[in-house]
C-alpha cells in the first residue's frame, strides 16, 4: 500500500468478495474443531464505516467485521475477533441465552468451548531464569578463542538444559507460544533448518503457521514455537542468532572470494549443517552422562490441540556443492554467543568468532 493510498482505495469489490470467503472458511475450521455440528454457518459482512471491530446480530443470523480491522491488523487479530462473534453465536443459538448481560455466563461457557483464550504470556519461574541465566553465561564462554574451553561451555550448557527440562517433567505443564522472524511466501531451506534445530536441540515444538495477508490476499508463512517459557526464550534467542550468523558468515564468504549469489542457499544450508554436528556431538557426550531429553508428550499433545490437521513440509536438500562444503568448514565453527543487551530492551548478537 503507497504512501498515497488508503486501504479504501484498495479495497475492490473482488478484494471484498476474497475477504467474505476467508472469513467463511476460518468459520468452518473454528466450527468443525470446536463445536463439530452445533452452529449452522451465519451470513457474513464487512462494515467498511464501523470503528467496532465485530458483532453478532441474532435477528438476522448475521457476524460484521470491520474492513478496517482486516485491512490494518495481523489476520490473527481478526481471526480472535471473529472466534468472539462465534461465541456469541454459541450462547444464543446453543445456550439459548435470552436476556442476560451480552458478556455473561452463557457467553463465557461459549468462549470455552470455541478455545478463546488470553494472549498473556506467563512469565518463567525464578529457578527457571536463574538456570536460563546460567547456560547464557556458558554460551559466553563457548566464544572462547581455547577450543577446550569452549567445547567444555557448549556441553555444560546442553547438560544443564537437559538437567533442568528432566527436573521439570513432573511439574504442570505451562506452555507458552510465540511467533518468530519473518513472515515468507516460499520457504528457504534455511528457514527450515533453523525451525529443525530448534525442535531437536532446545526443547520447543516449532509449526510453520499459515498467516493471511488481507490486502495483498495472499498468504504467507511464519514460524511458531510452543514450550515452557525459558525453552521459548531460548530458543527465540537462537533462532535469531543463526539467522543473522549465516548472513553475516555468507558475506564474509563473498567477500573472500569463496563463494557468489548463486552458491548461497547452498552455503547457508552448509553452515547449519556443519553447527548440527557440533550439537550433536554435545547430544552425544550428554547421554553417555546418562542425561538424554525425554520428549514432552503433554506439550505434543498441546501443539496437536491447536494445529490438529498438522502435516509435515516437504523440502529439496542442500547439493553437496563446493559451496555447501565451504558452509559446513565454517558451520562447524560456529559458537552461539550471549545476547548483547542495550538500555532500549534488546541489541542483537556480536559476530560469530572467527577459526
Amino acid at each position: 500500500m503507497s504512501k498515497r493510498q488508503s486501504w479504501e482505495e484498495l479495497l475492490t469489490p473482488a478484494l471484498e468478495r476474497a475477504w467474505l470467503g476467508r472469513l467463511r472458511a476460518a468459520w468452518q475450521e473454528i466450527a468443525a474443531a470446536q463445536v463439530p455440528g452445533a452452529l449452522r454457518p451465519p451470513v457474513f459482512r464487512l462494515d467498511r464505516a464501523t470503528t467496532r471491530l465485530g458483532s453478532w446480530q441474532p435477528s438476522t443470523r448475521t457476524i460484521t467485521l470491520a474492513a478496517r480491522h482486516l485491512a490494518l491488523d495481523p489476520w490473527d487479530e481478526v481471526v480472535a475477533t471473529l472466534r468472539h462473534e462465534m461465541a456469541h453465536q454459541y450462547a444464543h443459538e446453543v445456550l439459548q441465552e435470552r436476556g442476560e448481560a451480552p458478556h455473561g455466563g452463557a457467553f463465557h461457557h461459549a468462549e470455552l468451548r470455541l478455545g478463546v483464550r488470553g494472549e498473556a504470556d506467563a512469565a518463567a519461574d525464578p529457578t527457571s531464569q536463574r538456570v536460563l541465566q546460567r547456560v547464557q553465561k556458558l554460551l559466553a564462554l563457548a566464544a572462547s578463542d581455547n577450543p577446550h574451553e569452549a567445547e567444555a561451555a557448549m556441553a555444560r550448557a546442553h547438560a544443564l538444559l537437559l538437567e533442568h527440562n528432566l527436573s521439570l517433567g513432573a511439574a504442570a505443564p505451562d506452555y507458552r507460544a510465540l511467533r518468530l522472524g519473518e513472515a515468507w511466501g516460499a520457504l528457504p531451506l534455511h528457514a527450515k533448518m533453523i525451525a529443525g534445530l530448534l525442535t531437536e536441540y532446545f526443547f520447543v515444538e516449532a509449526v510453520w503457521v499459515l498467516r493471511y495477508e488481507a490486502l495483498r490476499n495472499r498468504d504467507l508463512r511464519q514460524l511458531e514455537i510452543y514450550g515452557r517459557p525459558h525453552d521459548v526464550e531460548m530458543a527465540e534467542y537462537v533462532h535469531d542468532f543463526l539467522h543473522a550468523a549465516v548472513a553475516r558468515l555468507f558475506a564474509a564468504a563473498r567477500q573472500r572470494g569463496e563463494v557468489d549469489a548463486r552458491g548461497r542457499r547452498d552455503y547457508l544450508a552448509g553452515v547449519l549443517s556443519g553447527f548440527r554436528q557440533r550439537l550433536a556431538g554435545a547430544k552425544t557426550d550428554a547421554a553417555a552422562r546418562g542425561l538424554v531429553w525425554v520428549a514432552d508428550g503433554d506439550l505434543r499433545h498441546f501443539v496437536r490441540e491447536r494445529h490438529p490437521r498438522l502435516r509435515t513440509l516437504g523440502s529439496a536438500g542442500a547439493r553437496r556443492t563446493r559451496a555447501h562444503e565451504l558452509g559446513r568448514r565454517d558451520g562447524a565453527k560456529l559458537s552461539v554467543l550471549r545476547p548483547v543487551r542495550s538500555g532500549a530492551g534488546g541489541g542483537l548478537l556480536p559476530a560469530p568468532t572467527k577459526g
